[in-house]
């Protein structure tokens, strides 16, 4: 008789719950990420999170990033596929704005060129003046 833990259901069935707010200003949404990490296991639930915002009408957000220290590749590739989907929405006006990014992601999205891709602004209220 085994006592042990059936491990593929326990990952299967076990969801993280990302902490992050959303605050709206007129047609402007603010995310904030209250996570020091967006990695693999938050991934999912940010595409959830911002498909449902895009889903809504909601075209015009800014990404504030002042309590993240770390960004792997999954999550990389969500802020681009996030990007495209803003992008298209809204006519085509939609408008993507990361702040709060520090040196450290910044040298991050330097190596991999996407410093290019987005719109960054240290300042996450002129941030909000950029997407509107």
């Amino acid at each position: 008789m085994s006592h042990g833990l059936n491990v593929k259901f326990f990952c299967e069935n076990f969801k993280i719950a990302m902490k992050i707010e959303t605050e709206q200003k007129g047609l402007i949404v603010r995310i904030t990420l209250l996570e020091d990490r967006l990695d693999a296991a938050l991934t999912p639930e940010f595409l959830e999170r911002m498909q449902g915002l895009i889903e809504q009408g909601k075209s015009r957000l800014v990404l504030d990033f002042n309590h993240v220290d770390f960004i792997d590749s999954t999550a990389l590739g969500a802020l681009v596929q996030c990007m495209k989907r803003i992008r298209l929405a809204d006519d085509g006006t939609g408008t993507l704005v990361l702040c709060g990014i520090n040196s450290k992601l910044m040298s991050l999205l330097k190596l991999t060129r996407l410093d290019r891709a987005f719109s960054i602004v240290s300042d996450c209220g002129d941030a909000e003046q950029q997407a509107a």
